[in-house]
């Protein structure tokens, strides 16, 4: 394990979210550490089918009652941390859907791989 992301693991200030695979997809997992302080979140992909280069999966916060696109993951990226440079303060769960490439303005629920609550 490279050092910065033994740095992310250990560090008291980063809340882990264990992101879990949802119907069909329950083999997925992902685990997410986020540093609710500067608002960064580092993915490491654990089990994800490759999106095609017509798709996209994108992360999505649970905000007051609302989703909000935290941003499109690069799954490209297997075997160390993916960074997410903005999750919205006062999240409380987070999904990820597959989407049309270049990502969309609201989640495809029919189409959630991931979910994981604080």
């Amino acid at each position: 394990m490279p050092a910065s992301d033994y740095a992310v693991i250990t560090n008291p200030a980063i809340t882990p979210v264990a992101m879990y695979g949802v119907g069909s997809h329950s083999i997925c997992r992902c685990t997410m550490f986020w540093d609710k302080n500067t608002g960064k979140a580092y993915i490491m992909i654990h089990h994800l089918p490759k999106s095609s280069s017509s798709r996209d999966y994108q992360l999505w916060a649970e905000v007051e009652g609302k989703m909000v696109s935290v941003g499109i993951i690069n799954d490209e990226i297997r075997g160390r941390f993916i960074e997410v440079p903005k999750v919205p303060y006062g999240s409380i769960a987070f999904k990820v859907t597959l989407e049309n490439a270049g990502g969309a303005n609201n989640p495809t629920l029919s189409e959630t791989y991931l979910e994981g609550k604080i």
